[in-house]
């Protein structure tokens, strides 16, 4: 959850109320440090919308889902983008995985299946909204729901042939025994799946047509795990060569979806760059095609400085300030920490217990009574900023 102190500043509060009630662009300024992730986990957290959360570089969007989560108080998704080419590189069926899962559990938003999350934040690099996706027709085609107990849904599959066949169709590797992600086996009537992304594979055993059982079990031991009453796998497109195949990420977004911006500038400039350098490349959107798909929804446009162009009722400025690194020898770092819980609320976020509890212990050491009042939290925060409303 956002610091309780920041999240009762009464502009933040007028800002979430504003996107909520109107469309269009909102400009959100003065952010620096990690206030940016912290103000998107604030418009998102219950909020009952999509929120696609968009960067201008990938590490940028790794950083920004730590810190979101860190705020949030839970997970949130990542859509990646490729760095090489589709199907290339150690981590090709992990990317491919993800994509596809993304890809499905907002068409599932969509279609209003009830399982799928209504609280979902997406942070992505620019460079992957660029890159296409299945069309919501190639998706349909090729995914499987599997339950226990009924006739398998989605491509003609009524037995273990036919899943076999089903799974080598799309990429996954025909072995005696499963191993690692994308490996398929079959004995008798029972399929082994190992699906990409997953962290252990599926045992699904058939009675004739009808699935009988499905289990995740442990590749070195061969034990079940647990029993799972359906699953839903969705593989690699048979073929995506054909432009009617392809789709943009945006596609799969519902109608209320609100995108956020952090830095639009960089993020034009990145696209703009990566596209130029690729000399015009087939298969790769233009940034400039993304940017105008944003229009269709409601923007929020993070920066560390001003937009003096926008309309002011459109524009919330919070004066953020960054915070000075730190410098010298360790007993110092202590005592300009000390120094700042005379003026302002200090809240310190450690990777570890161990982390905490030595911080806190040479806090004491100098100072019993600021040690007594910095709030520790255990997470991962790439960099500290004063909310200067609220100290």
């Amino acid at each position: 959850m956002v610091i309780a102190s920041i999240a009762a500043d009464g502009k933040l509060v007028r800002l979430a109320e504003r996107i909520a009630r109107h469309g269009g662009v909102v400009h959100v300024t003065g952010l620096w440090g990690s206030a940016a992730p912290m103000v998107a986990a604030y418009l998102s957290e219950g909020a009952a919308r999509v929120h696609l959360y968009v960067t201008a570089h990938l590490e940028q969007a790794d950083e920004a889902r730590d810190d979101i989560e860190f705020f949030r108080g839970n997970p949130c998704d990542l859509f990646p983008a490729w760095e090489t080419l589709p199907g290339e590189g150690i981590a090709s069926n992990e990317i491919e995985a993800e994509r596809l899962r993304l890809c499905s559990g907002l068409a599932g938003m969509k279609a209003g299946v009830p399982k799928a999350d209504p609280k979902r934040l997406i942070c992505v690099p620019i460079t992957a909204l660029m890159q296409p996706v299945p069309s919501a027709e190639t998706l349909r085609r090729n995914t499987l729901t599997l339950r226990a107990g009924g006739v398998p849904e989605g491509p003609r599959v009524r037995s273990p042939d036919d899943l076999l066949s089903w799974s080598v169709d799309r990429g996954f590797q025909k072995l005696e025994m499963v191993e690692s992600p994308g490996d398929v086996a079959r004995r008798g009537d029972i399929v082994d799946l190992f699906v990409a992304g997953e962290n252990a594979p599926y045992r699904i055993q058939f009675d004739g047509e009808l699935v009988e059982s499905i289990r995740r079990f442990d590749v070195s031991s061969q034990r079940s795990i647990e029993t799972l009453p359906e699953i839903t796998v969705t593989a690699t497109p048979v073929a995506v060569d054909e432009k009617a195949d392809h789709a943009e990420f945006l596609e799969y977004l519902p109608e209320d979806a609100v995108i956020i911006l952090d830095n639009p500038t960089q993020i034009q400039e990145m696209g703009q760059l990566l596209y130029s350098r690729l000399g015009n490349p087939e298969g790769l959107f233009d940034v400039s095609r993304v940017l105008k798909g944003f229009s269709r929804f409601t923007q929020v446009h993070l920066s560390e400085f001003g937009a003096a162009a926008a309309a002011s009722e459109a524009v919330f400025d919070f004066g953020v300030t960054s915070v000075s690194r730190f410098e010298g020898e360790a007993h110092q770092a202590v005592g300009e920490l000390a120094q700042l819980t005379r003026t302002h609320e200090v809240h310190v976020v450690c990777d570890n217990d161990g982390e905490r509890q030595r911080l806190y212990d040479m806090l004491s050491e100098q100072d019993p009574q600021a040690a007594a009042a910095v709030h520790f939290s255990l997470g991962m925060l790439h960099r500290g900023f004063i909310w200067t409303a609220t100290k």
